[in-house]
Order: C-alpha cells, then sequence, then structure tokens
C-alpha cells in the first residue's frame, strides 16, 4: 500500500521546511542506531539534548495553562504545515487540529498535532480530542506512523495540549508482542518490562467505542492523579497474534494498538542531557542523547529503569481496572 493523501502531504510540506534552512532548529542526523534485543531500538539524537526550547516547570497532573509561558500560539507562522478538520462535526472549529513541525525533531517527519490551539486546552486528555487523534492515525496509510502523547509529570514540556508523531520505519516488539487480558476490553503486554494497558481498534466503526473504554482508565488515572504516556500504533490483532508466524506478522498490522503506561512523575523542569523515560522510549524507541548512554546500556539497564517507572503504578490501580471493566464490559 502506498503514500496515502495525508502521507504525501505531510512529507512533502515537511521536506520544504527542512529545506528552507531557517525552520528547524537542526539538521535532522542519526548517526548511530542500533537493536538492543528485539524489544528496543535505540537511536543517538545529540542535537536533540542540546537544541530544544527552555521546558517548563512542571508540578501537577491537572496544572492549569499558563498563557506567559510557551505555547502554540506563541510559534513562527513558518512553523505550521497545515490544519486538518474533522467533517463530520457541523461546527468544525471544535476539531480543528493544526499540524506544525517540531522544531527539534526526534525522527523523521516529527510533526506535533496540536487540537485547536485557540482553545488554550492544557495537556490533559480529552475524550472528544483522543477520538480526532485517532481518526488523523488512519488518514496515513503507513505501518511506521505513530502517536505519543505525555501527560504532565510524564515528560511533557509544554503545557498546551499536543501530541507527537513521526514515521519510526522500524518493526518493533509492541506492535506484534502477545497480550493477555486483564477485565473486558482491557490487555496488558505479556514479556515486557513497561508495565502498561493496552486496547485494540480493528475498523473505523468502533473507534468512539473503544476510546470510551480507555477514558475508563485515563479518568482512574487523572483521578487518581498518575501521570501517564500514551502511544497508538499499527499492530498485529490481540485475538490472532498466536496464529501468525513470524514472517506474517511483519505484514499484517491490521488493527490500532494504543498502549497507556501509569507511571511514576517526574516533575519540575527536564533534564533535557539525561536518558528520558516517555512514550516513544516506553513503547522501545530510546532516543539516547548522549553517546556514553548509548555505547554503555545494557539490556538489563533498560529493564531496571522501566521496571522501577511503571511497576509500581501498575500495580496500584490494578484491582480498580480489573473491578471497572468487569462492570464496563457486561
Amino acid at each position: 500500500m502506498g503514500n496515502s493523501e495525508f502521507d504525501i502531504i505531510l512529507q512533502n510540506k515537511w521536506n520544504l521546511k527542512m529545506n528552507e534552512g531557517n525552520v528547524f532548529w537542526y539538521t535532522l542526523t542519526i548517526p548511530k542506531e542500533k537493536n538492543i534485543t528485539e524489544k528496543f531500538f535505540l537511536q543517538l539524537n545529540i542535537n536533540r539534548a542540546f537544541i530544544k526550547r527552555p521546558p517548563e516547570n512542571i508540578c501537577h497532573i491537572n496544572q492549569p495553562y499558563n498563557p506567559d509561558t510557551f505555547n502554540f500560539n506563541k510559534i513562527k507562522e513558518n512553523e505550521k504545515l497545515f490544519i486538518i478538520l474533522n467533517e463530520k462535526v457541523k461546527n468544525e472549529s471544535m476539531y480543528k487540529n493544526m499540524v506544525i513541525v517540531n522544531v527539534s525533531p526526534l525522527g523523521s517527519y516529527h510533526i506535533l498535532l496540536v487540537p485547536n490551539p485557540q482553545k488554550c486546552f492544557p495537556q490533559v486528555l480529552t475524550l472528544e480530542n483522543l477520538n480526532s487523534i485517532i481518526e488523523i492515525s488512519l488518514l496515513s496509510n503507513s505501518a511506521y506512523f505513530r502517536i505519543g502523547f505525555n501527560s504532565l509529570g510524564a515528560y511533557a514540556s509544554v503545557n498546551h495540549l499536543h501530541f507527537h508523531a513521526y514515521y519510526l520505519n522500524h518493526e518493533m516488539f509492541l506492535e506484534t508482542a502477545p497480550v493477555k487480558k486483564i477485565a473486558g476490553s482491557c490487555y496488558s503486554v505479556e514479556n515486557y518490562p513497561g508495565k502498561g494497558f493496552v486496547f485494540q481498534i480493528r475498523n473505523k466503526e468502533e473507534i468512539m467505542f473503544v476510546v470510551k473504554k480507555i477514558f475508563v482508565l485515563i479518568n482512574l488515572l487523572q483521578r487518581y492523579n498518575i501521570p501517564q504516556n500514551l502511544f497508538i500504533t499499527r499492530g498485529v490483532k490481540f485475538e490472532t497474534v498466536d496464529e501468525l508466524s513470524s514472517d506474517t506478522k511483519s505484514w499484517n498490522r491490521n488493527c490500532l494498538r494504543i498502549y497507556i503506561w501509569a507511571r511514576k512523575p517526574s516533575w519540575g523542569i527536564k533534564e533535557l542531557s539525561a536518558f528520558n523515560i516517555a512514550t516513544c522510549e516506553l513503547f522501545g524507541h530510546l532516543v539516547i542523547k548522549n553517546e556514553l548512554d548509548f555505547n554503555s546500556l545494557t539490556y538489563d539497564n533498560i529493564v531496571k529503569v522501566l521496571e522501577d517507572l511503571t511497576e509500581e503504578p501498575y500495580k496500584t490501580v490494578m484491582s480498580d481496572v480489573i473491578k471497572l471493566f468487569n462492570i464496563e464490559d457486561t
């Protein structure tokens, strides 16, 4: 399957901006990359550690939007790519998503999706905006188009609602990983150190149904003031994972998988040169910002960091998750 109109427009406009020479803060270069087992894919991106907008001081998962700090209404005009409107909605402004370049890209065609920027939403997930973002993910024909979200306290650096999107042309473990049912439509991944939850969307007709289920979990985490990371990727349907050979899995990504990780909070201002764990890293795509870490990180190091970050919050909410999804899906 070739690129969709969305893919073509996005990539052409992004390339034009890169060629202008005065939009991005650096030319994306990945001097080194490697796999550490089938679970983790590491890329070295030194520029992203130092050539980046100063992050906001984040203190709480529901920290109010502050118009005096950086927000996406303050970006330069040449950072904007295009606008996506939801044609199903009569009042189109309610579901307008601005697409802008990420001036400090972590990967190919790295963009930000900013729902209704003029409405000044804080960096808190809502059902309507997640539904809209999932529909946008389906505008792409690429199996490698990914979308991620970092809540406040989960390495979001700007408190103005936005999602990251980029193309990662690499087969990842969590696209085809076997899953285990927790309760109802909520599953967990087996044999992965980032303890989290996963849902699937198998066709367009069930988008809103599944998004409502996801928000049963999101609302629980928000009530408990637990930061979360979310990642949307093409993947293999849960019920067919065990039926497919390794060769078949490589092309049979026939659903969306939506991963949610409850995690320990990271408050204050991010340390930009450190090895930080945000949504991409929890997915297994580790963006390493210095050569020392890139050369020295081991599988055991990564496992320890992911387990320490996610295991306790995962266990904390598990009994509530089981109870809620047994009710929701009966």
